[in-house]
């Protein structure tokens, strides 16, 4: 298992497709999690966004749970917004 120095947390990045996330639903997943997490972004490409997660929490459980919850509600919160 990593070892985390928790006075500097993690920094988690991915890069995702705006064909499949909304910039939208990423606003509203990050006011979502904003007492787990911080989050920025920059643009990669014209149809990609590089997202980068800081955790707020204390384990790398939690930092793993959050993550997965995270994501799960990006993905539905774009599936909402494209399929209506």
């Amino acid at each position: 298992m990593a070892s985390f120095d928790f006075s500097n947390p993690p920094t988690i990045s991915r890069t995702v497709s705006l064909t499949i996330y909304s910039r939208s639903a990423l606003a509203a997943t990050q006011a979502a999690f904003r007492e787990h997490c911080r989050i920025s972004t920059a643009p990669v490409a014209s149809d990609r966004l590089l997202v980068s997660i800081i955790p707020l929490m204390t384990t790398p459980e939690e930092i793993a749970t959050m993550l997965l919850e995270f994501w799960n509600y990006f993905l539905d919160r774009s599936c909402q917004e494209k399929l209506g």
